[in-house]
């Protein structure tokens, strides 16, 4: 569940031209909306959803392929995304995954990166998890993002032993809507 920018900018210029608070970024804002304890606010932000597994289903067949998953998905009418692809190996899947790290921009909505599924959905289950991440998908993180800042002051707090701890006062700076 996210909230697309468009969604979100068009939301924070409804709150600002109503006399509310605005809010810093729509990652945080669509899961402190998932969080509300009234469903009416959660139903009044502008929330999307994108569907990539069944969790439980009874009576039917569901596919057994993480592809055919998606296009059965879709076919029920749940919004699926649309540049999933299939691959036949792992190193074209890492490079189309590498091929978004300069156009996430593009995608439309925040994303710190993508995630590469075995197909078959049969032997993912069977190799299980590992805490709670599943060994049949692996996780690529796009670089964080950067941005500079300046050294203001450097301070010192004396601990109750007499330990002199140096700490850094940094000039404030946002990134993605977080100061």
């Amino acid at each position: 569940v996210f909230i697309t920018l468009k969604d979100f900018e068009a939301l924070n210029r409804t709150l600002e031209e109503n006399g509310g608070k605005t809010y810093l970024n729509p990652r945080n804002t669509a899961a402190g909306s998932l969080r509300q304890l009234d469903p009416a606010v959660s139903a009044s932000r502008p929330l999307t959803l994108l569907v990539y597994q069944v969790v439980h289903a009874a009576g039917g067949e569901v596919p057994a392929t993480q592809w055919e998953l998606l296009q059965w998905l879709k076919t029920l009418g749940f919004p699926v995304t649309a540049h999933a692809r299939r691959f036949t190996g792992l190193d074209p899947a890492i490079a189309y995954v590498e091929s978004w790290e300069n156009s996430r921009d593009q995608l439309g909505y925040e994303a710190d990166g993508m995630v590469i599924k075995l197909d078959d959905l049969r032997l993912a289950d069977e190799l299980g998890f590992v805490g709670k991440d599943p060994r049949g998908a692996v996780a690529f993180k796009f670089p964080a993002q950067e941005v500079t800042t300046r050294l203001l002051e450097i301070g010192v707090n004396v601990g109750r032993t007499g330990v002199l701890t140096p700490f850094a006062v940094l000039e404030a700076v946002e990134i993605s809507g977080v100061i």
